[in-house]
């Protein structure tokens, strides 16, 4: 499914073209870019890693109790969507992406009754415009809309640091 979006930027070395070309000319990967730094050197440097890396930060972050904030699942990612019905965040990243149609369509009616009012998800995609973003802007949920799309960014030569991704978008649920 994703390899078919990609089709739309002229494939794989079009894509390619238009990622690289420009994470190469915009971002210092040196000091700036750990995303592709680490994938060159196979380990983070001091002066170019996450912030949450960053000494006095995992300090800081290391001294929170945040232990009961993780929860970590094994098995299918739709089975432990319907194990809660509070989730504040979800971000999908490129996920959908890989389903069809009626999968997209199962996630969506999940998420629209899992996720509370006001709570956000995110997600990217291969595509500039995944055919699945519609089944969010449009699902209803007692005759009231379910979510407030928005398109955070596409059409830009580097859209993050990574820039792998055509569209990135983050809906809100109403």
């Amino acid at each position: 499914r994703q390899k078919d979006m990609l089709a739309e930027m002229g494939g794989m070395s079009g894509w390619g073209k238009v990622v690289f070309d420009a994470v190469a000319k915009s971002t210092d990967i040196a000091r700036d870019n750990y995303f592709y730094r680490v994938c060159l050197d196979g380990k983070y440097a001091r002066e170019c890693c996450p912030e949450y890396l960053k000494e006095g930060v995992f300090a800081r972050l290391k001294s929170l109790p945040l232990a009961e904030s993780v929860h970590v699942v094994h098995g299918k990612f739709l089975d432990a969507l319907r194990s809660r019905s509070d989730y504040t965040r979800v971000i999908l990243m490129d996920h959908l992406d890989w389903m069809d149609r009626e999968s997209v369509e199962a996630y969506v009616r999940e998420l629209a009754v899992r996720v509370v009012r006001g709570g956000l998800i995110i997600w990217r995609s291969a595509s500039k415009e995944p055919f699945y973003t519609e089944m969010f802007a449009q699902h209803r949920i007692k005759g009231v809309k379910a979510y407030k799309v928005e398109l955070i960014a596409r059409d830009q030569p580097l859209r993050d640091r990574v820039n792998m991704y055509a569209s990135f978008y983050r809906a809100t649920r109403l």
